[in-house]
């Protein structure tokens, strides 16, 4: 997935949070749409700020539905002052 040229939202772009991966449970789970946000002060207090960061991921799945490995690759431009 690339994330297209939006402006703001600094953090929540750059790399895979776990409410991403609780909120994909939920919907496997529930068999149904989640959605989920979270307040500005909470993104203001955990976000990381983003960078320009391409992000390629595989979920593998047993025939029981669990979990069996989750391989990502990120390209990640980190500019002149890496933190």
């Amino acid at each position: 997935m690339l994330t297209p040229d939006v402006g703001g939202g600094f953090g929540v772009k750059e790399q895979p949070y776990p409410e991403d991966i609780a909120v994909m449970f939920a919907a496997w789970a529930l068999k149904r749409t989640v959605r989920w946000a979270g307040t500005l002060a909470e993104h203001f207090l955990s976000d990381n700020h983003a960078r320009d960061a391409l992000i390629d991921a595989a979920l593998a799945i047993d025939a029981a539905g669990n979990f069996t490995a989750l391989r990502l690759t990120i390209l990640d431009a980190m500019g002149a002052y890496i933190s």
